[in-house]
């Protein structure tokens, strides 16, 4: 009988940390899916809710940017994205840090110019601070390079 108890047991605390690891992993493909149509948007307020302070971008040519850099970038640019598309994404869940990788696709235009569509490979880390999620490093390598 007590084997069974502590079988029991073993199964009941399993099934709490994987309740746990999917409500993470759900928070985060969120704080993902806010993040792109905040590009998309230029939304500058919800990519400065997004970016931690100490946030760090290492971009395809291995140039890097802080937080400021990084959304001036973003909303100020004359690129626009019009679309993007996220794939394979697989999620590390490591507490109130979450180092995520996937794919990344996306379509945009300059200055009105022919749409040109990028497939980038990305690691993200997202850490939990104060109750919200926030990415603190993103790294991209270009995957191809296509205009349409």
């Amino acid at each position: 009988m007590r084997i069974l108890g502590a079988v029991s047991l073993m199964v009941a605390l399993l099934v709490g940390i994987a309740t746990a690891q999917s409500s993470q992993e759900q928070q985060v493909r969120k704080a993902i899916d806010e993040h792109y149509k905040a590009i998309v948007d230029k939304n500058e307020e919800a990519l400065n809710r997004l970016y931690a302070d100490d946030y760090v971008r290492i971009g395809t040519g291995g140039e890097i940017s802080d937080k400021t850099q990084a959304v001036k970038a973003l909303v100020g640019s004359d690129w626009t994205v019009t679309r993007t598309n996220q794939s394979d994404l697989t999620f590390h869940l490591y507490g109130d840090v979450v180092v995520v990788t996937g794919i990344s696709t996306y379509s945009g235009m300059n200055k009105g110019e022919n749409e040109q569509t990028a497939k980038d490979r990305f690691t993200q880390i997202w850490v939990k601070r104060n109750g919200a999620w926030q990415m603190t490093l993103q790294q991209r390598t270009n995957l191809e390079h296509a205009s349409k």
